[in-house]
């Protein structure tokens, strides 16, 4: 677990204002507001894919095993994760992975730094509850999340790798929350907190 540690903690690193900054003085702004993003998006995506190869598939100890046709049901909902991460970037837009930044460093243009909170779009001043962002202020944290804890051959070391990820995204939540209501104003984000939860909602609970 040391490497899923070790993973966690730089992401955070790179994801903090320190080194975004240190990374803006040693680049120039126009090389750090267009590589930095798709940078970061790429080493999360290839780190994420390496550990879960490495470590979350390595042979261990069974603790459970849902056998069919209940594990189906897991399986689908593995898959309706991974569709609601999608949809949540989708909603986000390009400046999400950095290809909005990306395409117009190509171009020789600067779109400016990536949005320091990434949340859903305002619209006439309220925070859009579109889609996920009405089950969850956190899709980006807690649907990749469920895709592990909803693994119906669960071993000891997905159990400790599904805490590890379910951890990271509860503090990384946490500090979000505080960025979100700084990026919208807190007037406006706190409207929003009282429309989707922290964690999970079902549809027909929104208020």
């Amino acid at each position: 677990m040391a490497l899923v540690v070790g993973f966690i903690l730089l992401k955070s690193l790179l994801a903090s204002r320190q080194v975004k900054d240190l990374a803006d003085r040693k680049l120039g702004s126009q090389v750090r507001n267009g590589l930095y993003r798709p940078f970061y998006f790429l080493f999360s995506g290839v780190g994420a894919v390496y550990l879960v190869r490495r470590v979350y598939k390595a042979p261990s100890d069974v603790l459970y095993e849902v056998k069919p046709p209940f594990s189906y049901v897991m399986r689908a909902g593995q898959a309706a994760c991974v569709g609601a991460t999608l949809e949540a970037t989708r909603v986000i837009g390009g400046s999400f992975s950095g290809f909005t930044q990306l395409r117009a460093f190509v171009k020789g243009g600067d779109a400016g730094p990536e949005a320091e909170a990434q949340g859903p779009p305002l619209r006439n001043g309220e925070l859009a509850t579109t889609t996920v962002f009405g089950l969850t202020r956190h899709p980006n944290n807690w649907f990749p999340t469920s895709i592990f804890l909803l693994e119906p051959k669960m071993t000891k070391r997905r159990a400790a790798f599904g805490a590890l990820t379910a951890l990271h995204g509860l503090v990384g939540s946490v500090h979000e929350e505080y960025r979100l209501k700084a990026a919208y104003g807190r007037p406006a984000y706190e409207r929003y907190m009282k429309k989707a939860p922290f964690l999970f909602s079902a549809p027909g609970r929104r208020r």
